[in-house]
């Protein structure tokens, strides 16, 4: 339970009594259950947004700032971060050393801006799509929870990267003991919890969009090798990020043809 104590903490601003687990690495198998929970507070605040604006785009907004501010802006930041390094950096001693850098450059500004841009219209198609058949489906409440498979799988991913990737830096930074403690155990751990919450939220668009996950995060994992050498706090931010906005808007194109 300590493991899941540190799982909560780390990737959001709930919180829980308790000690954190020894080894911060124990928490990783617990990364897609956050995920659901972070998914499933999301889609509250876009529901109740609904019911008291029922014009689609304000309830979407309110969820993806929510998001925001249940995570502390924690992957965003890496994901600007990120952008700054890769636009700005020649070199991956460069690319790290504008990633520590607490400023936001040009790059990271605009790349921020998309994301969001992105996440708000995604949550906004879902409004339309997902809300013009919902009473007819055979299970809605299918249809309602599968917004939060993106959130289960963007953490999923982070556990593969935080396994398979060595640490870019020598120095410590605040993902080094999750990356030095990681064991494939714990990937197998994130695996089967995400394997099952996805097949148990939507047992068609579940597997489907965690498949897609993992072969976008093969992706990451070859490109933040050869661009940085490795994995950091702020590349495992940025993988979050990508990976959720691309399952958010890949889910309300299968919810579409699902729809038909």
């Amino acid at each position: 339970m300590r493991g899941l104590i540190s799982a909560l903490r780390t990737l959001s601003r709930i919180p829980c009594p308790g000690r954190d687990s020894d080894s911060l690495a124990d928490a990783l198998p617990f990364f897609p259950w956050i995920g659901a929970l972070l998914g499933c507070l999301t889609l509250a605040v876009f529901l109740l947004g609904r019911l008291i604006l029922p014009e689609g785009l304000i309830p979407s907004a309110l969820a993806v700032l929510f998001l925001a501010w249940l995570t502390r802006g924690l992957h965003l930041d890496g994901l600007a971060d990120a952008a700054d390094a890769l636009g700005g950096g020649y070199t991956i001693e460069r690319r790290l050393a504008i990633m520590k850098d607490p400023h936001v450059g040009a790059f990271g500004v605009i790349t921020l801006i998309g994301a969001i841009l992105l996440k708000v219209a995604a949550f906004f198609a879902f409004y339309q799509v997902g809300f013009f058949y919902i009473e007819i489906a055979a299970a809605p409440w299918r249809q309602l929870l599968g917004i939060t498979l993106p959130f289960i799988v963007s953490r999923t991913v982070q556990v593969w990267l935080c396994t398979s990737l060595p640490y870019a830096r020598t120095t410590g930074g605040t993902a080094g003991p999750f990356v030095g403690g990681a064991r494939w155990t714990h990937l197998g751990g994130a695996l089967a919890g995400a394997l099952f919450l996805c097949a148990l939220i939507h047992p068609v668009a579940g597997p489907l969009l965690l498949a897609f996950g993992l072969i976008l995060g093969l992706g990451l994992r070859r490109f933040f090798r050869i661009r940085f050498g490795g994995i950091t706090g702020d590349l495992l931010g940025a993988s979050n990020e990508i990976v959720e906005v691309t399952g958010l808007i890949l889910y309300t194109v299968l919810l579409s043809h699902m729809g038909r």
